[in-house]
């Protein structure tokens, strides 16, 4: 029986937003994890019009799933639980959306998102956003998922490395913590040494309760983490389906003085900042942070991303695919897509990229700076660290298209008509944004590549529509061929890679240490057609060990000869993050 590991999932996270079913000690109210949402009491609430706009919202970030049920019946026996308060932006962009709002106050959605929770995290109006106290929200988190649910089942922290899993066992549970915001009490306080008074104290305390926190991510969707690392864009998903997201662009600048601090209070308690979220400057800091400091504080510390998707490229390499290769511009107005547009005062660079891909089949990468650069993967490989692979298919790189259905016109602003420098080349493109203060940093953020074969190489409308047999909608092709095929691409991608640093030595590490599954189910994701929900994780490591290697084949790509695909598949989906967790546990419960 096949046992499955996560990096970073939240069965959790939307129960935050359900009508009270419980009021524990703390006051705040909950609502069970182990109950599995039916996708239907999302979509119930829907009427046509509202449909038109949101259906996609509901039917896929809505609708990703990991329930404590759906995780302990499908066999994962260990995963990193995240601990989460929705930040500031994230409510916001709930509340900015007037149909998606109205449906909650009237509602709607019944007891699984009620006005009454959503107004008890986000106070009745954005004046009242930064009175609630986020590790008020972690406490809560903490209670709810070690309750038993209705047969008496529950899950157990996993405080050392002393576990060897059989059917019968539970979910062991380690944590992390996703947003430094989490950790304190008050968001309107601006003196740092209190602020770091409150994360450290926060932190402490739950370490002292045996609750292993193997990671802390520096950034999130939201400004109140730039005091310690700008953020990356993260939402476009959201622009998409008609959110207004304005105030989730970053405005920061790189890994500040005070972030740095923070890093080495976590250092010091063995715990690992993750760099997911932090903007492409930010980590570039942070990797050079840890290498200036190696020898004066003993930084030896892995690097862990626990929820990635890859650019399929280099930040900035002389003679590689760089990022600037893939900033699309239009043929007829060549600096439409890099104006710099301002938000309540604050300036960003929009920046519309291609979708890099390997060959002209329409599987590409998202060159958005969220992702992982070759830059990233090899400071974290060669760190000995950890790399979740994110199940969000924005994140892996497609982007759906909305078609009219009348003329076939994409209705979608993620396809760019006429690319420069190519006649009559459609591109399906992703848009990012970038902050002002990082623009002056990263001066290539402003550039555009003189390479246009490099965009032509890029997923073109053409081929993407091809692959659509019903116009652009999810499909039997989706996800049976193309969303597997995203998977597949990052995996061949970091063998690759690896291949280049060390040849097969590298590429046995890649593949039976360095990768695992991050899936960020149950959060606010795109989940893949092929793997919707937690139930489906099974089924998805079958097929991959069915089609992998035959996929190799189209690049003369192998595995290497001491990891076969069933060796491969145990490693990526367990044995690599089970393996990663207990190093850190050896690591924590050897501190004085």
């Amino acid at each position: 029986m096949a046992f499955f590991f996560d990096s970073h999932i939240h069965p959790s996270l939307k129960k935050q937003f359900a009508n009270p079913v419980e009021v524990p000690v703390s006051g705040l109210p909950t609502v069970n994890p182990w109950r599995t949402t039916d996708t239907k009491e999302f979509l119930k609430a829907l009427n046509p019009l509202v449909k038109c706009l949101l259906r996609p919202f509901v039917e896929s970030s809505l609708a990703s799933q990991a329930s404590l049920t759906q995780l302990t019946e499908n066999n994962y026996k260990l995963a990193i639980l995240v601990l989460f308060a929705p930040d500031k932006g994230i409510l916001e962009l709930i509340r900015s959306n007037k149909g998606f709002y109205d449906i909650v106050t009237n509602g709607g959605f019944g007891n699984i998102l009620t006005k009454g929770r959503f107004d008890s995290l986000a106070g009745k109006d954005a004046t009242d956003l930064d009175k609630i106290d986020p590790f008020s929200v972690i406490k809560n988190d903490l209670d709810l998922l070690f309750r038993e649910n209705a047969t008496h089942q529950k899950i157990e922290k996993l405080i050392d490395r002393n576990f060897e899993p059989t059917d019968a066992d539970p979910l062991h549970a380690v944590f992390a913590v996703e947003g430094l915001h989490c950790l304190r009490n008050d968001l309107k306080e601006t003196n740092p040494d209190t602020i770091v008074g409150q994360i450290t104290t926060n932190l402490d305390s739950l370490l002292t309760s045996d609750h292993k926190i193997i990671a802390v991510n520096i950034a999130h969707t939201d400004f109140r983490n730039d005091i310690f690392a700008n953020q990356a864009y993260a939402a476009d998903g959201y622009r998409e389906n008609g959110f207004h997201e304005d105030h989730l662009r970053p405005i920061g600048n790189g890994f500040t003085a005070l972030g740095e601090l923070i890093v080495k209070e976590l250092y010091s308690r063995e715990v690992l900042p993750d760099v997911k979220h932090m903007s492409w400057l930010a980590r570039k800091q942070f990797y050079a942070f840890r290498d200036r400091e190696f020898g004066n504080h003993g930084i030896d510390a892995p690097i862990v991303c626990s929820h990635a998707g890859f650019t399929g490229c280099w930040f900035d390499q002389p003679g590689e695919e760089r990022f600037v290769d893939f900033i699309v511009t239009s043929k007829n107005k060549p600096n439409s897509d890099l104006a710099a547009i301002s938000n309540e005062g604050n300036f960003q660079r929009k920046i519309t990229l291609g979708k890099p891909c390997k060959q002209l089949d329409g599987i590409g990468f998202n060159a958005s700076t969220i992702n992982l650069f070759n830059e990233d993967i090899v400071a974290i490989f060669k760190s000995n660290g950890l790399i979740g692979l994110s199940l969000d298919q924005r994140i892996l790189g497609y982007t759906e298209i909305i078609f009219d259905q009348i003329d076939d016109s994409p209705l979608t602003d993620n396809v760019s008509m006429n690319a420069r420098g190519l006649q009559d080349v459609n591109l399906v493109t992703d848009t990012d944004f970038i902050s002002q203060a990082e623009l002056k940093a990263e001066p290539l953020f402003g550039q555009v590549s003189q390479n246009d074969n490099r965009v032509a190489g890029c997923v073109r409308l053409e081929t993407f529509i091809q692959l659509h047999p019903i116009g652009g909608g999810n499909s039997t092709n989706v996800k049976d061929f193309i969303h597997p095929r995203h998977f597949y691409m990052h995996i061949l991608h970091a063998m690759q890679l690896a291949d280049r640093i060390g040849g097969e030595v590298a590429v046995e590490k890649m593949l039976g240490q360095t990768l695992c599954i991050g899936s960020d189910l149950d959060g606010l994701i795109d989940g893949l057609e092929c793997c919707p929900d937690a139930t489906h994780i099974g089924e998805f490591k079958n097929k991959f060990v069915q089609q992998f290697e035959s996929y190799l084949e189209n690049f003369n790509v192998s595995l290497p000869a001491s990891l076969p695909i069933d060796k491969v598949a145990d490693r990526l989906f367990f044995e690599n993050g089970r393996d990663f967790v207990f190093a850190r546990l050896d690591a924590i419960n050897a501190l004085p």
